[in-house]
């Protein structure tokens, strides 16, 4: 994000860019044939008090931006933390067409974030409400704006305002969780600080039955007073405290324990229908936060979350509140967020999508199970005409079961992956758990010629999955690190001077990540994990395929990936990341204890989000870092329906191995299963064939004994009968 700097920061003409904040720019060339195919490049100079440096080398550009070879780029917020002494940048774009190459330039100032300060909380006379006080907070560009999040996973919101001391009511959380603030200027730099650590705990029991009861009884005084009069963080706090309310009132139901409320009203479906009248409520206030801004729309959204925990009770007219002020947000979403960070932007954007895939999620876990008092019963609306002459029974009925098959897909599927049982992890030499790198051999010219990695080799079906590896050691408690390398279409070469590779990682990216996440290879955060988007994926092997000797190459040998690993030495341990390659070519050779088994698995979103909504499509769709072997993380650019397709690609078979091991003294058991699954099939063949003839036999119109041969006129019979309750029959 660049805007106009603040009056007197520079002399030149330039353009402010937060430091804080990613950059964009985008190229266009004019006076040239739309079909005509232009070659875009880019070059960054740092610009000092009196001079303008080099321009920078092609790795640093490539490692502090993205699209350096395309007509928009990205230059990431660490390249302004470069040199300190510079005081901004200037940035050319080259286009080049036929030959013929014409730049522009644009300089830029920096602006530096806000001061850090400090924020203290204390808590009230209950543990759900409590006051923030930041003070020693500063900047030299515009009023700041504090952001008070909780880290939860969504990022909950609590308050968003411009004063740097607030009293809000908070959420209950299962543990301890961080209270954080993000304080921003005007021109988009932010900091953060996560400044206390908080529990709260559920209220007794006998103020949660206290306050169910008198939601019940006299609906929500404050609710309706908000409504009317109320800020949005007043709002957002009225609907977090009677959503809190009716989940510990839920809980304390499903655990038996829960106390009549009101005389005759005990039974279950009553008491939903007296939580569903209660979010209700909270909905009407929900629906009234029509946000303004960024800050607006994230207080928004967590009201919209904190109605979802308990989604089960949404009746299907909140539903539908609730749809409407998602559409409407999303609708302006570019707008609220045009004059905010790009962090910003995406965590509105994020939280948004998260809403929304929650929203959906209740909708679709009510079909089988609805809010009792949304359940029709009047049987006048429930029958129908089965008559197969009646009007508007012509169809064939495909078009129904294609929309009905479309909508039970998700709950179907989920009901499917409950018993899914995750990829194990294999080692990638077969005959040993304990691989080790190859050893090294003299080239016809006398050179040593050694391998630095153990490689494994995939072939993706196509350009829309999301790539997955990760890796098993043996002792997690040593928390051994790796060096993960990928390469497309080609293997990666680390041991030469001209070798080259498309991705590389450290796996911990740093060794402290064993101590903070956890150990389980089917949770998100697993240490061991190297994960690549489709959007890398196929950018990076349109790289490779540019090479002229590419179109010699197979549809198979395109569609390769490398991976190559291997355990880093103790001199190596957390010196590889963003922006410290490792060297070429690789120095090391020793052969280390590499103990740790790996397994690799693709992942594609897709959405209907196309003129034929009968069908699959990956357009808009992006495979998100959150991955994992259970869940599918998808960030797409449009509200619709979605699913995620998932691969386990199999190991490759050595058939060298297999074909030399074919002898049957060696495989007795192998030849004696094959022999009787044919035995078996041959007598099932021969039955189901006599089968077959008997029913040729039967086919045909059978007259009746009691026909009169005289008779002229042949009747068919056709009985239809419809699906209503005593309607069938025992024919066969």
């Amino acid at each position: 994000m660049c805007r106009n700097p603040p009056s007197g920061l520079t002399d030149s003409i330039a353009w402010a860019v937060a430091k804080t904040d990613d950059l964009f720019l985008t190229a266009q060339a004019s006076k040239i044939p739309a079909s005509a195919t232009i070659l875009y490049s880019w070059t960054l100079r740092l610009m000092y008090s009196n001079t303008l440096g080099p321009i920078l080398s092609i790795s640093v550009l490539s490692f502090y931006t993205e699209g350096g070879t395309t007509s928009t780029l990205k230059v990431k917020k660490d390249f302004f933390k470069i040199d300190e002494s510079a005081i901004g940048c200037m940035i050319c774009a080259n286009a080049d067409y036929a030959g013929n190459v014409g730049s522009s330039c644009l300089r830029f100032v920096y602006l530096e974030a806000p001061t850090q300060g400090t924020c203290q909380f204390q808590l009230g006379n209950v543990a759900s409400y409590g006051c923030i006080t930041c003070t020693n907070y500063s900047s030299n560009y515009g009023d700041l704006k504090y952001q008070f999040w909780l880290n939860l996973n969504p990022r909950s919101t609590i308050a968003a305002d411009s004063d740097s001391s607030v009293c809000v009511t908070l959420p209950v959380t299962k543990g301890p969780v961080n209270l954080c603030v993000t304080v921003s200027d005007t021109y988009g730099n932010e900091v953060r600080n996560c400044f206390a650590k908080i529990n709260v705990p559920p209220p007794p029991k006998e103020s949660i039955l206290s306050s169910a009861k008198n939601l019940i009884e006299n609906g929500n005084t404050a609710l309706q007073n908000v409504t009317l009069t109320g800020t949005p963080l007043a709002k957002a706090s009225a609907v977090a405290l009677v959503t809190s309310t009716v989940k510990e009132w839920k809980n304390i139901v499903t655990e038996g324990t829960f106390a009549n409320l009101l005389v005759n009203k005990t039974a279950e479906e009553q008491e939903r229908n007296q939580r569903a009248e209660v979010l209700s409520q909270a909905v009407g206030v929900v629906t009234t936060m029509v946000p303004t801004n960024a800050d607006s729309a994230l207080l928004s959204v967590t009201a919209i979350q904190s109605v979802l925990e308990i989604g089960t009770d949404v009746d299907r007219k909140s539903q539908v509140l609730l749809s409407k002020a998602m559409s409407d947000m999303s609708d302006g979403l570019k707008d609220l967020l045009s004059a905010e960070n790009s962090e910003k932007q995406r965590d509105v954007a994020d939280q948004v999508l998260h809403t929304v895939v929650n929203l959906m999620q209740t909708m679709n876990s009510q079909i089988n199970d609805a809010v009792p008092k949304d359940v029709v019963h009047d049987k006048t609306k429930l029958n129908y005409d089965v008559d197969l002459e009646s009007e508007g029974l012509s169809c064939t009925g495909d078009d129904v079961w294609d929309e009905l098959s479309l909508k039970n897909a998700a709950t179907d599927q989920s009901s499917t992956t409950k018993d899914f049982t995750p990829p194990s992890f294999t080692s990638v030499d077969p005959t040993t758990n304990r691989s080790q790198l190859p050893p090294s051999r003299i080239a016809a010219d006398n050179s040593e010629v050694y391998q630095a990695l153990l490689m494994s080799e995939i072939t993706t079906p196509d350009d829309n999955c999301g790539l997955s590896f990760q890796l098993e050691p043996e002792d997690t408690q040593a928390c051994p690190q790796y060096l993960v390398v990928v390469r497309l279409v080609y293997p990666p070469v680390l041991t030469q001077k001209t070798g080259t590779y498309d991705f590389y990682q450290a796996v911990p990216i740093n060794t402290d990540q064993c101590l903070n996440n956890t150990m389980d290879p089917d949770q998100e955060g697993y240490p061991y994990t190297f994960f690549l988007n489709n959007k890398q994926l196929i950018e990076a092997r349109r790289k490779a395929l540019n090479n002229s000797a590419a179109a010699t190459l197979s549809p198979e040998e395109k569609s390769r990936i490398y991976i190559g690993y291997r355990q880093l030495n103790p001199s190596e341990l957390n010196q590889y990341g963003e922006d410290k390659p490792p060297p070429i070519p690789y120095p090391y050779r020793d052969q280390i204890n590499n103990t740790a088994l790996s397994r690799i698995y693709l992942s594609t979103c897709v959405s209907t989000n196309t003129e034929n909504p009968r069908t699959w499509s990956p357009d808009g769709c992006v495979v998100g870092p959150r991955t994992t072997t259970m869940r599918t993380h998808c960030l797409c650019s449009h509200l619709s329906t979605f699913a995620s397709g998932w691969l386990e690609l199999p190991n490759a078979i050595d058939f060298d191995y297999v074909f030399a091991n074919m002898d049957f003294t060696k495989n007795p058991t192998l030849y004696a299963t094959e022999i009787a699954i044919l035995a078996i099939f041959i007598l099932l063949f021969i039955w189901a064939r006599r089968r077959d003839l008997k029913d040729v036999e039967k086919l045909g119109v059978t007259p009746l004994a009691e026909n009169n041969p005289k008779d002229e006129y042949l009747y068919e019979l056709i009985v239809s009968t419809g699906r209503r309750t005593g309607s069938g029959t025992d024919s066969k």
